[in-house]
Formats: structure tokens, C-alpha cells, sequence
């Protein structure tokens, strides 16, 4: 009898436990959900002509906000616009930008990334078609259209799991294909025809304002790409069509945790301005 009451007790603790859990875990959802919505809120407030990493919609570095009585919450924000194209990028612009990541075989992968988007079965001179792929395990066929996700890149030829890690914080298939120049990390700049590390590094110390320091009250960002002539010369011709000062497509995360329930939010917001006034919309939404 004694066992039997045990056992009953030890069975009527799991079930409490796993109702814990599944209330915590809604609870973490709600508080990722928030944090996704409360971005997209400070999006559709910014109705300025430029967007930088000063403004509120940023947050600056990671923010960590913490709820005593309901968890812990970080969000994050990435401009997709402040990044390299999969499917505008030139082939000269994409074998600058290889070099530039220093990918390993960068030429293999450069012909077999424009061989993948390309319409035609020829393959370049380092690249990849069918007759390669379909000797894979498993085979494939090379996709010959626009990349729909970045994560196409590890298929092609060439292309390592840490190439891969390196190119993924780079790379988008979001937006117009115009790089923001107060958004754009330091590679991206660099890879701009008749750019590089130099001038890169120019472009950020001004946006950065006098401390140095992204995402702070003293930026001072573009307001339209012409600024940025003053530091580049004549060599701003060669990007005035290839970069700009505003977005309209941004990626936030958010995590969430409540007592020993974790849940994560990936939201892709697209931003545009209809008869004056910003409009958002959900592009992809993923919960887990």
C-alpha cells in the first residue's frame, strides 16, 4: 500500500511539473511574441528619410530586459538592407566580396554561386551544374533561379560549414539590393566596387560619431548617400547606384525564457511607405 501511495504522489508531482512547463511555455511565447511587436512598433514610428544605428528601432547593441515576476527577454535587430544581395550582387561585386571574406576556394565558389542563380546549364570555369551535383548523396540538381534563402549556399560547390558560418551574417535575400550605408558592417563596405578596408573604416568613423561608438546619441549618419562623396571623391561614382540610407526590410529576434520554458521568435518585417505613412508586413514568422 505504502508503494502504491508513492508512486501516486510521484505521478501527481510530474503532472504538476509538466503543467508548469506548458504555462511557462506559453508565457515565454507571449513575451517573445512582445518583443517582436514592440520593434515592429518602433518601425512603423520611424518616418524619417534615412535609417541608422541610432535610432530606437536599432536598440543598439543586444538589449537584455529582464521581468522578475515573468522572465527575461532579449531582442535583437538586423538591417537586411545593411547587407550583400544573393540575387542583385554582380559577379564582379560577389568575387570581390569572396576575397574580401577570404572564403576558402573563394573561386570555386564564386562560379558555382553565380552557376546556381544563372538560367543556363553552362557551367563557369571553377563552377558546377547538374553533372556535378547529381553525383552527390543525394543528388540535386542545380537550382538555376534566384536564391529564395541563404541557406542554398551550402549546396553549392565549394562551400564549407564554416565558409558557410562566416557569409550567413552577411548575406540576404530581402530588399532592393542597395547597400545602407549607415548599416553596412565593415566587409560589406569594403566589397563595394573601387572600395576597401580603408574607406570602409572611413565611412563607419563617421556615421559613429565622436566616440566611436555605434548606436549612441552623438552618430552622425548619412542622411543621403551624396554625404558620403565628401570622403570617397570620385570613387563615390562608382557606388552612387549600389548603395542608400534607408530600409525596408529588417530581421528581429527575439528569446525568451520563463522559469525552466525557452522560446524564440524570428520575425521578417518588410517596411514601405504607402500614401505617406509606413506600412508593416510580416514576411516570414517562425516560432520555436
Amino acid at each position: 500500500f505504502e508503494v502504491l501511495v508513492v508512486g501516486v504522489l510521484y505521478a501527481a508531482r510530474l503532472d504538476l511539473r509538466r503543467g508548469q512547463y506548458r504555462l511557462d511555455r506559453v508565457r515565454a511565447l507571449a513575451l517573445a511574441q512582445g518583443g517582436v511587436e514592440r520593434v515592429a512598433a518602433l518601425l512603423a514610428q520611424d518616418q524619417n528619410s534615412y535609417d541608422a544605428l541610432n535610432e530606437a528601432w536599432s536598440l543598439g547593441p543586444t538589449r537584455r530586459v529582464e521581468f522578475p515576476a515573468e522572465g527575461r527577454l532579449t531582442v535583437s535587430v538586423e538591417d537586411e538592407e545593411g547587407k550583400v544581395h544573393l540575387n542583385s550582387v554582380s559577379p564582379g561585386h560577389w568575387r570581390k566580396f569572396m576575397a574580401v571574406m577570404r572564403i576558402p576556394e573563394d573561386e570555386t565558389v564564386a562560379d558555382s554561386f553565380l552557376d546556381w542563380r544563372d538560367a543556363d546549364s553552362t557551367p563557369g570555369l571553377h563552377g558546377a551544374e547538374d553533372d556535378y551535383y547529381l553525383r552527390r548523396t543525394p543528388p540535386f540538381r542545380a537550382k538555376n533561379a534566384s536564391f529564395d534563402t541563404i541557406g542554398e549556399l551550402r549546396l553549392i560547390r565549394g562551400m564549407t560549414e564554416p565558409g558557410f558560418a562566416r557569409l550567413a551574417p552577411e548575406v540576404t535575400v530581402y530588399g532592393a539590393g542597395r547597400v545602407n550605408l549607415n548599416t553596412a558592417p565593415m566587409m560589406v563596405l569594403a566589397s563595394l566596387p573601387g572600395m576597401d578596408e580603408m574607406l570602409a573604416r572611413r565611412l563607419i568613423q563617421r556615421r559613429q560619431g565622436p566616440d566611436g561608438v555605434p548606436g549612441t546619441s552623438d552618430d552622425t549618419p548619412f542622411l543621403v548617400p551624396d554625404q558620403a562623396r565628401a570622403l570617397l571623391g570620385s570613387g563615390y561614382d562608382r557606388v552612387a547606384d549600389l548603395v542608400t540610407v534607408n530600409s525596408g526590410h529588417f530581421t528581429v529576434r527575439a528569446a525568451a525564457s520563463v522559469g525552466r520554458a525557452e522560446a524564440v521568435v524570428r520575425a521578417v518585417l518588410s517596411r514601405q511607405v504607402v500614401a505617406g505613412a509606413p506600412r508593416l508586413q510580416t514576411v516570414q514568422w517562425t516560432e520555436d
